[in-house]
């Protein structure tokens, strides 16, 4: 669910992040032009930012990452929704239908959690 709520950030490697700085809500790396015009990485300057990231450590980021066959299985998802016609090829298929159902049953828990997170942000404002 980790990459649902937060893919952009999930896309960062930790080892990458303790080298460079990254923007943790595009999940880029920070860049800045060089004396020959070319767009260079900016180098950490100090500790990573762990305790700002959803990660919160490398060995917290490694336990949430996603297995192969759960990412191939999500990147299948993505283009089954995006392409009408390999939903209506595969409407018989039961194994393809469980798992989608699955996958956005998962999307709904995530969404949900969104929410309760934004709600509860906006109490602590007022």
């Amino acid at each position: 669910m980790f990459e649902l709520l937060y893919p952009r950030t999930a896309q960062i490697d930790c080892n990458a992040c303790k080298k460079y700085s990254f923007n943790l809500k595009t999940g880029k790396v920070n860049e800045y032009e060089g004396e020959d015009g070319k767009m260079l990485p900016v180098l950490r300057q100090g500790d990573p930012p762990c305790s700002s990231c959803p990660k919160k450590s490398p060995e917290n980021g490694r336990r949430l990452r996603l297995r192969l066959e759960n990412r191939l299985m999500l990147d299948f998802y993505h283009r089954y929704k995006s392409c009408p016609t390999m939903r209506s090829r595969l409407l018989d298929c039961p194994v393809t239908q469980r798992n989608i159902r699955l996958i956005d049953n998962v999307f709904e828990l995530a969404k949900a959690k969104l929410m309760r997170r934004a709600q509860k942000k906006a109490r602590k404002v007022h």
